[in-house]
């Protein structure tokens, strides 16, 4: 026989079921093979042969049972009396099969049955009495025909195995979550061998190089360039320095620092980390830095901080100039305690007592405070600062210096002037009430609480203006809805529309309320009991009612009094002139001076009721005027026309107008207008000198039409004085017609008999009311 069959018999495919069984069974079946070869090359005798077996599988981790197949010897292993579950050693093949269970047992002797019979190798699998089901292989072992059984515990194995594989999976989750974790993170992350080459890469590097994993390991790709002649350490060792350089992420170019840390064993782990934020974000700090100082240097007030050292870092040049300091001294980096020295001796430090404590209290404080304070010092040249201390978050101190003399000085003029308005609210006689834009009360004086008889805690500052009307309601109609009522008067009096009206109170009193809505959104409020003016100015009205009423009434009569001798003397005129024409038969002298002097005072009684017309004609214009555009030439002409037609017995007289081109219209009423001309032109009629031609002169000075008149009277006495001519009743009508439109009327009487009157009016005449002269003229004529 050969070794190969030794070893084939030893070694079947698919005897083993896991890795470490195999090794076992391959190394002990080497041994049995080189055993057998050897007693081949030595030809030793049978008993030498069964020794050299037996010592061999006694050298064995695995189970086995040696048993000569004509009953003559009986071993195994010591340990396959625990793995079949016996306490005592075992003797014989029956203690074997007592400790297999039934089927075991007659399986196990089936196999035997069939290796006797011819067969080489027998696999089997039993079942010990324990329930662990036991892996057999028995091999017919030349040339003593010994038979040779293997026992595999598979329940053991099986456990081992399942607890690898679970081991394993684990490993693998674990590797996984690894790999995932690294693919997952932002900067690249690579390993390296001791040889310096690439074994792993996550995703991020890959993403830097635009290259899939594989090419990148393959390529041994380093993201910093490592065949670049920049880097001259060995490709085997590690970055020894931080590495920065600029690579291109999605799109985007970032600032990227390299690191690397070595293993003896493992490798090269290296990480990259972006710095492009932190750039920015220096970049960005020293931008605010640099604002800041800029922002701090333009303020009025003034800064100085101090380190951790309690050197001044930063000073600005208001703090400067607040305490006249040499800004070279500062720039220079003194000490606050050296500070604190030169201010004193520059007597630009507020007076101490124990100026020692003081200044070992400022130099602790560097390093001592916790929360911001401010304090108001007095300096010995009656200077107020307000010092602003507070520590600075980079470590240190800093203080803000703020001048507040001008706002202290201004705020003391501010008081008393707020306390002298106070003083003249209080003593004024109209009540005065501001309320904010909320609706409560910010200031009151005396006379408002007077007036509405209020006490201090009703108006206190602060109660809404709600609350204060209801303080008020008993002043206001009782029956009707008090809640109604106080709502329209709260819309009213914060509608910020300015209105003034008269408010009747319950007790018969008048106040006379003015509401004006403040820049500022507030509501001011004044009121004034005019009780007593109101009582009067109702006496007055009343009299003055009854006054227009009796005018009325004797401008009645004067109209029916005119008529009434206008009548009788239409009528003694008609038969007058009956008698003149003789129809009646032929009159004497003596008859016709009569009827002369009869026709003469009837005229003169026309005249003189037409005289009392005009007057009650004004009277009628004042109560009732109506303003139009006249233009004043034509309107001129016109009347003069309608005048000369009246008076045919003066025909010897005619006027003549010069009317200047720049006068246009007047703005009027026509009627009143008609009452002046007309009796400037029947003055002219009844008083001027026949046969002669009067000129009138029309002319514009800014704003006003001026009538110029020149006539010659027919009464005129050289030697009488020309200060002495009264005016005639008309005139004086005319003039007092004027003064109603707001014009003169000036006269002057020359030498020579010339009278002039000058006649001045606006060109927008607004109408007075009747001037006494006019009333004093009527009763003249009456």
């Amino acid at each position: 026989m050969t070794s190969k069959y030794y070893l084939n018999q030893l070694l079947d495919e698919n005897i083993l079921l896991t890795p470490w069984v195999f090794g076992a069974f391959v190394f002990f079946a080497g041994i049995v093979v080189y055993a057998v070869w050897l007693h081949i090359q030595k030809g030793t005798t049978t008993t030498s042969w069964s020794e050299s077996l037996l010592s061999i599988l006694e050298s064995s981790n695995l189970p086995w049972l040696l048993y000569t197949s004509k009953g003559k010897g009986f071993r195994c292993s010591n340990d396959l009396s625990e793995l079949l579950g016996s306490s005592k050693n075992l003797e014989n093949f029956n203690d074997v099969f007592e400790f297999l269970n039934k089927e075991g047992a007659e399986s196990l002797k089936l196999a035997l049955k069939k290796l006797l019979r011819g067969q080489k190798t027998i696999r089997t699998q039993v079942m010990n009495h324990r329930g662990e089901a036991l892996y057999v292989k028995a091999t017919l072992v030349l040339p003593q025909r010994q038979i040779l059984i293997w026992w595999q515990n598979l329940t053991s194995e099986q456990k081992l195995t399942q607890k690898i594989n679970e081991q394993v999976t684990l490993l693998q989750e674990e590797r996984k979550l690894l790999l995932y974790l690294l693919d997952s993170l932002p900067t690249p992350v690579w390993f390296r061998n001791q040889q310096g080459l690439l074994e792993f890469c996550n995703k991020s590097y890959a993403q830097a190089l635009d290259l899939p994993q594989e090419t990148i390991i393959t390529q041994n790709r380093l993201l910093w360039g490592y065949n670049s002649t920049s880097f001259k350490q060995e490709l085997s060792e590690p970055l020894n320095t931080e590495i920065k350089k600029y690579l291109i992420f999605d799109g985007e170019r970032r600032l990227m620092s390299f690191h690397e840390t070595a293993d003896e064993e493992l490798g090269i782990a290296g990480f990259a980390v972006d710095l492009t934020e932190l750039k920015k974000a220096l970049s960005e700090l020293e931008r605010h830095t640099a604002a800041y100082r800029e922002v701090l240097e333009n303020l009025s007030a003034g800064v100085a901080i101090y380190g951790s050292d309690k050197r001044i870092k930063f000073f600005n040049q208001a703090y400067s100039r607040m305490f006249d300091m040499d800004e070279n001294w500062l720039h220079s980096g003194p000490t606050l305690g050296e500070v604190l020295d030169d201010l004193r001796q520059r007597r630009t430090l507020p007076e101490h007592a124990d100026y020692a404590a003081y200044k070992k209290n400022q130099l602790q404080m560097v390093t001592t405070i916790l929360h911001p304070f401010q304090e108001l010092i007095h300096l010995p040249d009656e200077r107020t600062l307000r010092k602003i201390t507070s520590p600075h978050p980079m470590g240190g101190i800093f203080y803000i210096y703020e001048d507040l003399t001008d706002s202290l000085i201004l705020e003391r003029k501010y008081n008393i002037q707020m306390a002298v308005q106070r003083t003249s609210l209080d003593n004024l006689f109209e009540g005065i009430a501001v309320f904010g834009s909320d609706g409560r009360l910010r200031l009151t004086n005396a006379a408002f609480r007077r007036i509405w008889d209020l006490s201090a805690n009703q108006c206190k500052e602060g109660l809404h203006m709600s609350a204060i009307l209801d303080s008020c309601q008993n002043f206001f109609d009782e029956h009707k809805d008090w809640n109604l009522r106080k709502s329209k008067l709260l819309a009213a009096a914060t509608d910020r529309i300015p209105k003034k009206k008269q408010v009747y109170r319950q007790d018969g009193s008048v106040v006379d309320f003015s509401y004006i809505p403040l820049p500022d959104g507030s509501h001011l409020m004044s009121c004034i009991d005019i009780s007593d003016t109101y009582r009067m100015e109702k006496i007055l009205r009343e009299r003055n009612e009854a006054l227009e009423k009796a005018d009325q009434l004797k401008s009645e009569l004067i109209t029916r009094v005119s008529s009434e001798l206008k009548s009788p003397a239409g009528e003694i005129q008609k038969v007058i002139e009956i008698l003149y024409k003789g129809t009646q038969g032929e009159l004497n002298k003596k008859q016709l001076d009569k009827m002369k002097s009869i026709d003469k005072s009837a005229i003169k009684l026309l005249k003189f009721a037409d005289d009392i017309l005009n007057l009650a004609k004004v009277e009628a214009v004042n109560s009732y005027s109506k303003e139009e555009n006249i233009s004043v030439c034509p309107f001129l002409r016109n009347l003069i026309e309608e005048m000369t037609a009246k008076y045919t017995d003066k025909s010897g007289i005619s006027f003549t107008i010069d009317c200047h081109e720049d006068v246009t219209t007047i703005s009027t009423d026509p009627l009143q207008l008609r009452q002046i001309f007309s009796n400037l032109l029947e003055e002219c009629f009844e008083r001027a000198k026949t046969q002669q031609e009067i000129p009138i002169h029309v002319s514009r000075e800014n704003q006003d039409i001026i009538m110029t008149l020149s006539r010659y009277d027919e009464k005129y006495d050289q030697k009488m004085n020309t200060e002495s001519v009264a005016p005639s009743w008309r005139l004086t009508l005319v003039r007092n017609l004027i003064v109603m439109c707001r014009g003169t009327l000036a006269t002057q009487i020359f030498e020579n008999g010339l009278h002039e009157i000058v006649c001045r009016f606006p060109i927008n005449i607004k109408s007075t009311t009747t001037p006494k002269n006019i009333k004093l003229v009527q009763s003249a004529v009456k």
